[in-house]
């Protein structure tokens, strides 16, 4: 068996002359085999640009060095030669391939999530929804009043008394604000017929008349009917 020449190693010392290149067996091997690269990218699934780097010893055309030492064992074992010892041939250091840094990023200050442009945008319009919200939360504050439709005051207004108007003869009294108790007394004694009608009243307290027909100083004689309408009190939900 033929001995093969000693491969060149990194560590060769100085002043010795160098043995041939992996990158030279490589290629006296293929031709001794009478393969083409396009033929050897065919068996081995390896991209000839890439076998002719190994070839050359372009190992910056190579992608990430592990990558690189890979195709290196393949082609060799391809071409019938020691995978391990043509690995152990290839420089300690690869370079990087070309365009690329070893590990990108790690010498790059990581970016902030936002953009210094978003950062801004996001900062107005939190100011501007903190504005309206502050606008509606004090909008009652305007003008003295609480920003709703007012009701009538009903401790004004709805005043529950036991005590009725004067009327004159024959007329009908002023039955507003008045409790049912006096008011049924009142018409009983009138010798009135009394209609009696509940109903629920958000704003009358209950027990309270709140309209009335005939209307009040109306002409009526005894016997005839008067309608009291009274509040229940808040309709239930």
């Amino acid at each position: 068996m033929t001995q093969l020449d000693p491969l060149e190693f990194p560590g060769d010392s100085p002043g010795r002359t160098p043995s041939r290149t992996i990158g030279a067996r490589l290629k006296d091997a293929r031709a001794s085999k009478r393969l083409t690269l396009e033929q050897a990218e065919r068996d081995t699934r390896i991209n000839s640009h890439y076998l002719e780097a190994l070839e050359s010893g372009q190992y910056q055309v190579l992608p990430a060095p592990v990558y690189a030492r890979g195709f290196m064992r393949s082609y060799a074992d391809y071409l019938d030669m020691d995978p391990a010892e043509a690995v152990m041939a290839m420089p300690d250091s690869l370079p990087p391939p070309d365009g690329l840094e070893p590990i990108p990023g790690l010498r790059r200050t990581p970016s902030s999530k936002l953009p210094t442009l978003d950062r801004r945008l996001v900062i107005f319009f939190f100011g501007v929804m903190l504005s309206v919200a502050l606008v509606l939360w004090n909008a009652p504050s305007f003008g003295g009043g609480t920003g709703l439709p007012e009701l009538p005051n009903v401790e004004d207004e709805s005043r529950i008394s036991n005590q009725i108007p004067p009327f004159a003869d024959g007329t009908i009294p002023d039955f507003t604000g008045v409790d049912r108790v006096t008011a049924i007394a009142l018409l009983e004694e009138l010798g009135l017929e009394i209609q009696i009608i509940e109903t629920a009243n958000i704003r009358v307290p209950a027990g309270q008349i709140f309209q009335q027909a005939p209307e009040p100083k109306a002409a009526i004689s005894p016997g005839e009917p008067v309608t009291l309408v009274i509040s229940s009190g808040s309709p239930k939900r």
